[in-house]
């Protein structure tokens, strides 16, 4: 009886050494998380890609929603109020157009810091430089090419009918245009370069020059440093609370959002994966705080206090919305990304204005005089695609025959 217990004993080892097998078979599966993870990068680098062409109509739909000009004579156009002009320029210029800024401020806070584990002084200084080629230099160019040209065409008889006023060219006056015009009329806080919307870049650089700050506020404060800035954005105060900063260089927008996109990456957040997570949410609960925004901008006064609540809701929801249903198109295969579009964004962004949609639009304005409701809308929309097709047409001619010249113009996109 004992020693049929040896034959037990040793008809064990086949069966401990048939684990090795199934303990090898393990590292296949390990390393197939790679390329899942990969994927997941693709799609969020795609969705980020898809995004910016959308956006930056987005930005020209904001520019072109007066349905008035000014000219050296007085206003030109209609200030009655007009439903259908009223309707489209609620709900594509100051509802889903004003998504994108923030997004925008988004993306680039999250670039500027992903898969950086460390943020020291060297890196910092290996970052400066790449951000002048992307951001400094274009505009510069943009700026200075704008106020030479502008303000020259104000002495030709046959072009200052266009201009609502004039401006005498000098070195103060230079200086102000690259950085913030003082607003003699103390409409707004804001004050603008000359090429109005390059505030963008304008405030975009300051966010760059302070990583460092935003770097260890995220990493020392975290979610609690985040919800600071938020609901700062949320409320309004910042603009109450620093008027001179808020214009000149340091907006909110910027700040909050920039600091955002910092938090996803420096905590290794897939902006895209979030988004999905939460993607019934944010298509159930946008399209209500869009409608409840165009609602209270027609019908509610501007000093109401849940003015900034229902719209900076919206702001939110439509972001994560604008993610998870780009995610969404993409993987269905429903869109693809153009990489011509995405690459022209920044020279659209940067050439329809002065150079063409205000021009066009006072052109317009003085020559044909609309003033019918269905003239204005249908002249709000056409605008927008004259002034895209042709700034297309206008990038694919110079990246075709000029592509250095172009390459430093947009900053090597």
């Amino acid at each position: 009886q004992a020693s049929s217990l040896k034959p037990q004993a040793s008809s064990l080892k086949p069966q401990a050494s048939s684990l090795k097998p199934q303990a090898s078979s393990l590292k296949p599966q390990a390393s197939s998380l790679k390329p899942q993870a990969s994927s997941h990068e693709n799609l969020q680098s795609s969705v980020i890609d898809f995004l910016r062409f959308p956006m930056i109509i987005g930005v020209l739909l904001i520019h072109n929603a007066s349905a008035t000009v000014q000219t050296a004579s007085g206003p030109v156009g209609s200030q009655a109020f007009l439903p259908i002009h009223s309707f489209c320029t609620d709900l594509f210029s100051q509802t889903l157009g004003r998504l994108a800024v923030p997004t925008f401020f988004f993306i680039s806070g999250f670039l500027f810091f992903l898969h950086l584990e460390r943020f020291n002084l060297a890196t910092y200084r290996k970052k400066l430089p790449s951000r002048v080629k992307t951001l400094l230099i274009p505009y510069l160019f943009w700026n200075l090419l704008s106020v030479t040209v502008f303000s020259l065409a104000h002495y030709v008889p046959a072009f200052s009918r266009f201009f609502s006023k004039s401006y005498e060219l000098t070195w103060q006056y230079v200086l102000q245009a690259l950085w913030a015009i003082p607003d003699l009329n103390q409409t707004s806080h804001m004050a603008y370069p000359y090429a109005y919307q390059f505030w963008f870049i304008r405030d975009l650089m300051v966010m760059v020059m302070l990583t460092p700050v935003i770097y260890c506020f995220v990493k020392k404060l975290r979610l609690w440093g985040l919800g600071l800035l938020g609901i700062l954005w949320f409320s309004e105060w910042w603009q109450a609370l620093f008027p001179w900063l808020a214009g000149h260089g340091l907006s909110i927008t910027a700040l909050f959002f920039f600091t955002a996109g910092a938090w996803f990456s420096l905590n290794q957040r897939n902006v895209v994966d979030d988004a999905q997570k939460v993607a019934k949410w944010t298509f159930a609960l946008y399209p209500l705080f869009a409608m409840a925004d165009m609602l209270t901008k027609i019908h509610v006064p501007k000093q109401h206090v849940y003015l900034p609540f229902i719209h900076n809701s919206g702001i939110l929801f439509g972001m994560a919305a604008s993610f998870a249903l780009a995610a969404w198109l993409l993987k269905t295969g429903r869109a693809r990304v153009n990489a011509f579009l995405a690459s022209a964004s920044f020279f659209v962004f940067a050439v329809h204005d002065p150079w063409f949609l205000s021009k066009l639009r006072k052109a317009i304005w003085v020559l044909f005089r609309p003033e019918s409701d269905i003239a204005l809308t249908a002249l709000y929309f056409l605008l927008v695609i004259v002034v895209t097709a042709t700034a297309l047409a206008l990038y694919w001619l110079l990246r075709r025959f000029l592509p250095g010249f172009t390459r430093v113009i947009t900053g090597g996109r």
